[in-house]
């Protein structure tokens, strides 16, 4: 599926969009857009313009105390410059991981590994571009960074 979208906070303010040069291509059921977004563009047409709004449990899910953890300093470069709300990526078992800095003491820094936008009621306009069968290789590659994701 090909789709523009942006999305609101309860602000108003806009904490996501797609390339305004590059819709979003996805392969439903792969878990690359939240399922309350999946769910509601099912059954939808090309051309079809939706506007929505998400609870957390249906757009990013609930923000997990478990995945707040410390972490050495000596396991992110030394040259690197952390700063206490900064995002940043970091390479793991399972490969890159994202996480938000909460605090940074001499030898820790508290990591965030929540999705940003855990926790928050979300709006969403989205307009469908192209819908088509998804190719085997298509399927393949949308799997596997699926599952490098988590």
């Amino acid at each position: 599926m090909l789709i523009e979208y942006f999305v609101t906070n309860e602000l108003g303010d806009i904490v996501d969009q797609s390339d305004l040069e590059t819709p979003f291509g996805f392969v439903v059921g792969t878990d690359h857009m939240p399922q309350g977004v999946e769910k509601r563009l099912l059954g939808q047409e090309e051309g079809a313009h939706l506007q929505f709004t998400l609870d957390p449990h249906e757009a990013y899910g609930m923000v997990n105390p478990e995945l707040v953890r410390p972490m050495s300093r000596k396991s992110l470069p030394p040259d690197l410059d952390i700063r206490t709300g900064e995002q940043y990526q970091a390479r793991s078992s399972i490969g890159p991981v994202s996480f938000r800095v909460n605090a940074i003491t001499d030898n820790t820094i508290v990591g965030d590994f929540n999705h940003p936008l855990a926790g928050q009621r979300l709006s969403f306009n989205v307009k469908v571009l192209q819908i088509r069968q998804s190719t085997a290789v298509e399927i393949a590659l949308s799997l596997s960074e699926a599952r490098r994701q988590f």
